[in-house]
C-alpha cells in the first residue's frame, strides 16, 4: 500500500508521548493510525507536506 495523505494527528490517551498519524491510503478511503516513528521513516516527504499545509505562519508584531 502507498500512502496518499495524512489526514490528522493524535496522541494516545494513556501515554501523551506517543503520537499517531492518520494515514489515508491510495487504494482506500479508510484512514489508519500509524506510529510517528514509522511515518517519519517510511514517508518523510508526506509528513513535511502535512505540516506545511497545516501550520499558519504569523508575521512578527512590528508595532513595538
Amino acid at each position: 500500500h502507498e500512502p496518499r495523505s495524512i489526514v490528522g494527528v493524535t496522541r494516545k490517551i494513556m501515554d501523551k508521548s506517543v503520537i499517531y498519524y492518520q494515514i489515508r491510503w491510495e487504494d482506500s478511503n479508510i484512514a489508519t493510525h500509524e506510529l510517528s516513528s514509522l511515518v517519519r521513516e517510511r514517508c518523510p516527504q508526506l509528513l513535511l507536506d502535512f505540516y506545511q499545509e497545516s501550520i499558519e505562519i504569523v508575521p512578527p508584531n512590528t508595532n513595538g
